[in-house]
């Protein structure tokens, strides 16, 4: 049995009608769109309160007619929707479209993207459209939190009609991908697996009809740079002496081991193991490494491995007989995965296993806790 259970644009405004389009092939642009919570903040306050002192938000009755193409920008707030609306004369109003949304807590799902919408439209008529996926004009691509490299490439082969090859060929050269070779540092003495695992970056990604393998990847591993520069992710590896490579792939490890509640403590316990003051010799001990190189052959993922497959002289990813961190990542973590490797809990844990079938994780300082947990998963069928 082993330690661990592993789970796992067109500018603002408005354009002319459009043409025929069509659906799930390929055509010209890439709009990178995360997946964010638009917030009410300081915008929508401005708004209503302007509405206040001059009187009732001016609005349209109806459907409206025609239609036009309107794009709502990433990092849109509500009243920033309702102004570009009321620019394209969709909506008589900001103010009337942010009051429309004051009841729906749906409406801060609306993300960025192209919309047809239709002239002179209720606000509620127009938020109702934006809220139906019919509007979108261009076909989302969500990459999930801890997807590998050929989860990615076969998804998008399904969904775009483009060759899995395609993509592997593209990936072979990262540095026109955008990723500078000096990413395949090491410190810890490792030689680096140089590839494109764990610079996809988890996010939704309009991807125009004819865009070629190259650019999207491009526009995935973009996304992930500019991450990294947001949060300073090169400076926080330096403080903790270790190259930020190293850091990605602590944070492919810690997404792929839990539940984001969890990171923090798991974050914890890797660190305890590569220290070999803690941990000697700073064997990491995770089933996650050993099943990655598995299914990037093409064997299935396994949730109990046996002791043979764990120390699989012939896999370069299992950490069971082979010291420290594995060659790269073993998938594209999200934010909160990256953050919890530069953050992690105070705490002297060890160990720590599923315990339940929420995925939710109990750690241990000895050997002994950690079997008593590992015993409680089994009773509720976790483990």
């Amino acid at each position: 049995m082993s330690e661990y259970d592993e789970r796992r644009r067109p500018a603002k405004g408005a354009r002319g009608p459009r043409g025929h389009r069509r659906k799930k092939k390929r055509s010209t642009g890439l709009i990178v769109a995360l997946v964010i919570a638009l917030c009410a903040g300081v915008a929508i306050g401005g708004v209503l309160a302007y509405d206040r002192l001059f009187g009732e938000a001016a609005d349209y009755e109806g459907a409206g007619t025609g239609e036009v193409l309107v794009t709502i920008e990433p990092g849109a707030n509500l009243g920033d929707i309702g102004g570009v609306l009321a620019a394209a004369d969709v909506v008589a109003s900001a103010g009337a479209f942010v009051e429309a949304t004051m009841d729906t807590p749906a409406a801060t799902s609306i993300g960025p993207g192209t919309y047809a919408m239709r002239l002179r439209m209720s606000a509620e008529a127009a938020l109702e459209r934006l809220l139906s996926p019919d509007s979108r004009q261009v076909d989302g691509f969500t990459v999930k939190e801890g997807w590998q490299t050929f989860r990615i490439y076969k998804e998008l082969s399904a969904e775009f009609d483009i060759p899995v090859k395609d993509f592997e060929k593209a990936a072979e050269d990262t540095g026109e991908l955008g990723i500078d070779p000096s990413w395949y540092t090491r410190q810890d003495g490792g030689k680096a697996a140089e590839g494109l695992e764990g610079f996809l970056f988890p996010a939704t990604y309009e991807i125009d009809e004819s865009m070629e393998a190259g650019e999207i990847l491009t526009a995935m591993v973009t996304e992930f740079m500019e991450t990294a520069d947001t949060d300073g992710l090169r400076e926080l590896a330096e403080a903790k002496n270790v190259a930020p490579y190293e850091a990605l792939i602590i944070a492919s490890i810690i997404q792929g081991e839990g539940i984001e509640k969890d990171f923090a403590k798991i974050s914890r316990v890797i660190w305890n193991r590569l220290d070999p003051e803690q941990w000697d010799p700073p064997f990491l001990n995770m089933d996650s490494t050993t099943n990655y190189w598995r299914e990037l052959n093409g064997e299935k993922r396994k949730d109990n491995l046996t002791d043979e497959e764990n120390h699989d002289p012939d896999n370069p990813y299992q950490t069971y007989g082979n010291l420290g961190l594995p060659p790269g990542p073993i998938g594209n973590p999200g934010k909160a995965a990256l953050d919890a490797a530069f953050a992690p809990e105070d705490g002297p844990w060890l160990y720590f296993v599923k315990i339940d079938k929420d995925g939710n994780s109990a750690f241990a300082v000895t050997a002994e806790e950690h079997q008593a947990n590992v015993d409680k998963a089994i009773a509720n069928g976790a483990y």
